[in-house]
């Protein structure tokens, strides 16, 4: 995982997790996913090749509601699209 300081926090149902943040998100794995086009493909393939299928993190995604999870991604990116920092 990538550096604290490098860390996307979240809540859900209670509990306290951490993810790396997009901008910590290496490199490849953007340049794998640069052919995609539908925004939520791209931040599933996304989440499956950082988190890895089996994290716990993934599963408290996974059971998020639709509205939760768009709450939760907009946080993430910090509200730009992905592929963009949220500092542009």
């Amino acid at each position: 995982m990538a550096d604290k300081t490098e860390t996307y926090k979240f809540s859900h149902n209670g509990r306290n997790y951490e993810v790396p943040s997009l901008k910590a998100i290496p490199t490849g794995v953007i340049r794998k996913t640069r052919k995609i086009t539908d925004d939520t493909d791209k931040s599933f393939t996304i989440l499956e090749l950082v988190l890895g299928e089996d994290s716990p993190e993934l599963a408290v995604i996974d059971s998020m509601t639709p509205q939760d999870f768009t709450d939760w991604l907009t946080g993430w990116t910090g509200g730009a699209p992905l592929g963009e920092a949220s500092d542009s």
